[in-house]
């Protein structure tokens, strides 16, 4: 990524490779069940089917995928209502 950092994403770091580590597993386990809650999104023709997770630490602390709610809802907006 070239030019300037946003604040926020300064605040990250961003994994290049799988290095086994405990945290690389954790995410590529957070990436699987977002996946996975995308499966249960109805199909549609005009949109894509997203899952989203909110984690604290190593925490699920709530799921959502599109259209979960009437409406249409995104992902994001379904795990945090």
């Amino acid at each position: 990524m070239s030019g300037p950092t946003s604040p926020v994403l300064a605040n990250y770091r961003v994994i290049s490779h799988d290095d086994g580590s405990e945290e690389v597993e954790a995410h590529i386990e957070f990436m699987e069940l977002a996946i996975q809650q995308a499966q249960l999104a109805r199909p549609t023709q005009s949109a894509f089917n997203v899952g989203s997770l909110l984690v604290n630490g190593r925490q699920i602390i709530a799921t959502g995928f599109s259209r979960e709610l009437p409406g249409n809802t995104h992902a994001a907006q379904c795990a945090i209502a």
